[in-house]
């Protein structure tokens, strides 16, 4: 897709056009998720009421409905950089498309198992379990993996582990 961490929302825009939606945080000074908010999608009424419309908005979500993925950023309020990609890794299902780089670390769909990660990788900075997902992040690569019943199903390359960690 030709994005990267510290890219701003008007190159985001340019490449890749309007988000399919936007979102918005719940509260984020009171976590009660794995993801630590909750975001609400913003309808396009709303989003079309502000002065910047999308560009309004520091979360935005792009659906590829043929290739059936989607990828999401977040944007730095202050900066209006991107601090993090993800996208949902469903390989188990169906294969990713190949111009998805970003959400594939290795070509081996054996590395979003979670014993094998950890194997590959080390140990992790953080492993979170809430509920059903547990979430396994190295700071040093990046990157966060949020698994079900031990697969990955949700990457996350950031930047911003220091501000959110």
């Amino acid at each position: 897709m030709g994005i990267n961490l510290n890219d701003s929302k008007d190159i985001v825009y340019y490449k890749l056009g309007e988000p399919t939606y936007v979102s918005t945080l719940d509260d984020i000074s009171k976590p009660n998720s794995i993801n630590s908010y909750t975001a609400w999608v913003v309808s396009k009424e709303e989003v079309s009421k502000t002065s910047k419309g999308a560009k309004s908005f520091d979360r935005w979500n792009y659906e590829y409905y043929k290739n059936k993925y989607r990828v999401d950023f977040n944007f730095d309020p202050s900066t209006q950089k991107v601090t993090s990609i993800s996208c949902f890794v469903l390989s188990d299902y169906y294969p990713l498309p190949d111009n998805i780089s970003g959400c594939k670390l290795k070509e081996s769909d054996d590395f979003f198992d979670e014993a094998y990660m950890k194997k590959y990788l080390g140990k992790p900075d953080l492993e979170k379990i809430d509920g059903l997902y547990k979430l396994i992040a190295y700071k040093k690569y990046n990157v966060q993996v949020i698994f079900n019943q031990g697969r990955g199903f949700y990457i996350t390359v950031r930047n911003d582990f220091d501000n959110n960690p």
